[in-house]
């Protein structure tokens, strides 16, 4: 396979921003993780109904139920309808608890994830400023928070270009993180993010076993059939296909898009990226009655999960232009004619 056509295909690597939940005494009346997405939303949206009549508007109980139900829709993937329940979080705890809380904090980073994937990138930065400086004073320049917060704005500043400044926030957490352990699941978290950054400065074989360590972990901690692992192996899919090796890309995208299915069903963002960039393998092998169908269902996934204005949307439309128009490039080469479309290479989200 030549580099020529591997550069045709545009993939889609996955970051792993951290939400934050409180360790609230309701939280633990929360309903078992045995329950599907749709019931435990029911179940949540009841116990925010009943807060706010018993507990008032501004209860900090409330907030908790809030943060709750935001973090079940942004999980699968409902940013739009995360985002005025985090909202709502931040208000209810700047009055409630002030605006120095750790739980404040929390409310900042969990609204900033939002905001970030929604790609209201100026917005969100300064919230994760704002909650990395509250727990460093809350909490001491050690705490498994400040991690989170290192974590979170080294991926807004990754996402940015801004590669000088996501580094050293990158490590410093990655050094907090593994003070719990070198195969706590936080270092997979970071050890991932890291290597996006290597991916997205073009070194590839530095990035290789930074983001095999976090498969490793991951597969360790939670199992091998858990959505975290699905993220670190869409990743190694995408080094595999970069560096030539599209057996290794297939069989790597073809079981992070097994593991979704089964965890999230096939409206998914993740699902929609992971199917896109297993279509991507098929189509630069030129089968292209397989990417079809593949490219089609995961546009259709994506336009509806994050809505036809979201930044990402330019690499679905564009990673689907080049499917439509593969065919007769094909065509062209095959009669001595070059072909007069480029495209980017592989992008990081």
């Amino acid at each position: 396979m030549t580099a020529r056509l591997l550069a045709i295909a545009i993939a889609v690597l996955l970051s792993a921003p951290e939400l934050e939940t409180s360790a609230v005494p309701q939280l633990q009346a929360a309903p078992q993780p045995a329950a599907t997405p749709q019931a435990r939303a029911q179940q949540l949206q009841a116990k925010v109904s009943e807060l706010e009549k018993s507990a008032g508007s501004n209860d900090p109980s409330l907030a908790t139920a809030l943060n709750e139900l935001a973090i079940l829709h942004f999980q699968q993937g409902d940013f739009a309808a995360a985002e005025p329940l985090f909202r709502r979080t931040l208000s209810i705890r700047e009055t409630a608890l002030g605006p120095d809380h750790p739980h404040t904090a929390q409310a900042l980073n969990n609204l900033a994830q939002v905001l970030q994937e929604r790609g209201n990138y100026p917005v969100a930065e300064p919230m994760l400023e704002r909650a990395l400086a509250l727990y460093e004073k809350i909490r001491g320049p050690d705490h498994p928070e400040v991690a989170t917060a290192l974590n979170n704005l080294a991926g807004l500043y990754r996402v940015s270009g801004n590669y000088a400044r996501a580094e050293p926030l990158y490590l410093r957490a990655l050094a907090i993180n593994e003070k719990s352990g070198s195969d706590h699941p936080s270092v997979a978290v970071v050890l991932n993010n890291l290597g996006l950054m290597f991916h997205r400065q073009g070194n590839l074989e530095k990035a290789r076993p930074v983001m095999e360590r976090s498969l490793a972990i991951r597969e360790k901690a939670v199992g091998p059939d858990h959505p975290d692992v699905a993220r670190a192996l869409n990743n190694l899919g995408i080094l595999s296909q970069e560096q030539g090796d599209l057996a290794k890309a297939e069989q790597l995208y073809r079981r992070a898009v097994q593991i979704y299915d089964k965890a999230f069903g096939r409206q998914h963002q993740l699902y929609g990226q992971t199917l896109n960039n297993l279509a991507v393998v098929h189509l630069v092998k030129g089968e292209y009655a397989v990417a079809g169908p593949m490219y089609e269902e995961a546009l259709a996934v994506r336009v509806a999960a994050l809505g036809p204005t979201h930044p990402d949307m330019t690499v679905a439309l564009t990673s689907h232009a080049i499917y439509l128009d593969a065919p007769a490039r094909s065509a062209r080469r095959s009669n001595g004619r070059p072909s007069r479309r480029t495209s980017p290479s592989a992008i990081s989200i």
